[in-house]
C-alpha cells in the first residue's frame, strides 16, 4: 500500500493537483483501518506533526472570515483538512521500507505524470477537462502549478538515480520532465528550473565559491 501512495504522489500531483486528492486519502484511510484491526488500537500520531497540522488547519479555516469568496475557501479548507487527515493516517501506520526502492519508484511516478502531461497538452487538454469538468484550456494553470511543484522533486530523484548508476532512468526523467517544463510549466517553473540549472553548474565547476554564496541568499 505504501508503495502505491508513493507512486500516486508525483503522478497525480503533477497532472491534477487537489483534484483527485481522494487518491492519497482512500488508500491511507483504508491502511489506518488495516493497522487498527491487526493492533486493536488507533494510529500514533506524530508529536512534531500533529500540532503543526492543527496551527495549519486552524489557520485554513479561519482565513474564510476575512475570504472575498468565503465558499470557495470553506471548500478548500475542507479539502486541505481531508488531506492532511489522510497524511497523518499514512505516517501513523508507516512501515520503515528501504528509502532506494522509494526513490525510484517516485522517479517511475514522475516520468509516468510527465507522459500524461506532455499527451494531453499534444491532444489539446481533453484528460485534463475530463478531471476537472470544465474546457481543457483552464488545464495550463494546474499544470503550471504542478510543474513548478514537481520541480523540488526532480533535482533529488535526477541526483539519486546519477548516483545509484541507473543512467537511463535519469535521462528518461530528465528528457521527459523537461520537455514538460517546457510544454506547459510557466515563468515560474521555467525560472526555478534555470537557478537549479546555474546553481548544479557553480557546484561542479566552482564548489568553494558555491559554499561561499548560498548562505547569503
Amino acid at each position: 500500500m505504501q508503495f502505491w501512495l508513493f507512486a500516486l504522489l508525483p503522478t497525480f500531483g503533477l497532472v491534477a493537483g487537489q483534484s483527485l486528492f481522494w487518491l492519497f486519502f482512500i488508500p491511507a484511510g483504508i491502511q489506518g483501518l488495516t493497522y487498527w484491526y491487526r493492533l486493536g488500537r488507533v494510529p500514533k500520531h506524530d508529536p512534531i506533526l500533529l500540532p503543526l497540522a492543527l496551527i495549519f488547519l486552524a489557520l485554513a479555516w479561519a482565513s474564510i472570515s476575512w475570504s472575498p469568496a468565503p465558499a470557495q475557501s470553506a471548500r478548500y479548507a475542507l479539502l486541505i483538512s481531508l488531506s492532511l487527515l489522510g497524511s497523518l493516517l499514512f505516517l501513523g501506520t508507516f512501515r520503515p521500507i528501504r528509502a532506494g526502492k522509494v526513490l525510484d519508484i517516485t522517479s517511475m511516478a514522475l516520468v509516468l505524470g510527465s507522459v500524461i502531461a506532455l499527451v494531453d497538452t499534444a491532444t489539446g487538454w481533453e484528460f485534463q477537462a475530463l478531471i476537472l469538468q470544465r474546457p481543457g484550456e483552464s488545464a495550463v494553470v494546474k499544470y503550471h502549478r504542478g510543474v513548478s511543484q514537481s520541480l523540488l522533486l526532480a533535482w533529488p530523484l535526477l541526483a539519486w538515480l546519477g548516483l545509484s548508476g541507473k543512467r537511463l532512468l535519469r535521462g528518461v526523467l530528465a528528457a521527459l520532465f523537461g520537455l514538460t517544463l517546457i510544454a506547459v510549466g510557466g515563468d515560474t517553473g521555467r525560472l526555478a528550473a534555470l537557478l537549479g540549472l546555474v546553481t548544479f553548474a557553480l557546484a561542479n565547476v566552482w564548489p568553494f565559491a558555491l559554499g561561499r554564496i548560498m548562505p547569503w541568499l
